[in-house]
């Protein structure tokens, strides 16, 4: 019970956020004009600074762990297989099985695992989960826009200038790397430049939270049911018990254990429903999957944490 409760303090109240979000936006308080803007200054701005403040803060040679980069990267490759076969399975349609796929391995780890995280091991978790980052987004943006042109109404290719420029744009990256010498090396930045970047970080995951809640009230569910709960169970469920069973497998111990969980276990990235009808593939179906993970995401990751706490509490 005390377990339960404990997980409870700290999981909760992220999908409070969420909850509200979706209130506000049933209510119309929230609305699509809103969640546009607020998405872009959050992406933009505030995502950028809890990255940079999570790593700059932090002591670089504790933070940093190359074998856990190395296995977010290769087990986000390794998750593909078996959503093909899936998605070759159930749907017929190839911009359908872009948007399955897609959904499937590109979780929303900075808007739900980053303040998990955060709550359960305060600054020293956010920083090596903010180093994770770094080794992830440009996979998930690689295999994201090669596998949604592969899939395309229009049949587009993926040009790889393109996929660079955006991998070499990505805000969250930048503010990474830009924090890295930073706490490698000891550097501080003056007292106001520091305050600035910590309101902004403070106002990050709470904007985001109450924007997804506020987009899921807007999705529906219904059109390809049996896609949308095999994709679901794949991600929130399959995957990060794949995920940890290798992880402890390979010897990872610690907080990595719980951030690794934490990266299958999310659910699917919002920005997943906007590329997919960027580039000509079904939104309709990206949205529904993005609205049923993070529903079931509620459970799986309360459960999943509970778990570890429990019966693996060296890891947590």
């Amino acid at each position: 019970m005390e377990n339960a409760v404990f997980i409870a303090g700290n999981v909760l109240p992220i999908f409070l956020l969420i909850v509200a979000g979706w209130l506000a936006g049933r209510k119309k308080l929230l609305t699509a004009a809103w969640s546009d803007v607020s998405s872009r200054l959050v992406f933009q701005f505030c995502l950028p600074a809890l990255v940079f403040t999570s790593i700059y803060a932090s002591d670089f040679r504790i933070a940093f762990s190359p074998g856990l980069l190395a296995f977010g990267m290769i087990a986000t490759l390794l998750s593909l297989p078996l959503l093909f076969l899936l998605a070759r399975f159930l749907l017929s349609d190839p911009p359908a099985r872009g948007a399955f796929i897609q959904g499937g391995f590109r979780g929303n780890f900075m808007i739900l695992a980053f303040p998990v995280i955060g709550n359960l091991f305060g600054e020293p978790g956010k920083a090596r989960a903010a180093i994770l980052l770094v080794g992830i987004m440009p996979v998930y943006n690689l295999l994201s826009v090669t596998i949604l042109a592969a899939h395309s109404r229009e049949a587009k290719a993926a040009r790889p200038s393109q996929i660079l420029r955006g991998i070499a744009t990505n805000p969250l990256i930048l503010a990474a790397l830009a924090a890295i010498p930073f706490a490698a090396l000891g550097w501080r930045l003056p007292a106001a430049i520091e305050k600035f970047l910590l309101y902004l970080a403070t106002i990050a995951v709470p904007l985001s939270l109450l924007d997804l809640g506020a987009s899921m009230s807007r999705r529906k569910l219904g059109e390809r049911p049996a896609a949308v709960i095999m994709v679901t169970l794949y991600k929130v469920a399959v995957l990060p018990v794949l995920f940890v069973g290798a992880a402890l497998a390979l010897g990872f111990t610690g907080i990595d254990v719980s951030i690794i969980f934490m990266l299958g276990a999310t659910p699917t990235a919002v920005a997943s429903y906007v590329m997919a009808k960027s580039m000509g593939n079904d939104e309709n179906l990206a949205g529904e999957i993005v609205l049923a993970t993070t529903v079931a995401s509620m459970v799986t990751i309360f459960g999943g944490l509970w778990l570890l706490r429990t019966y693996f509490p060296s890891h947590m």
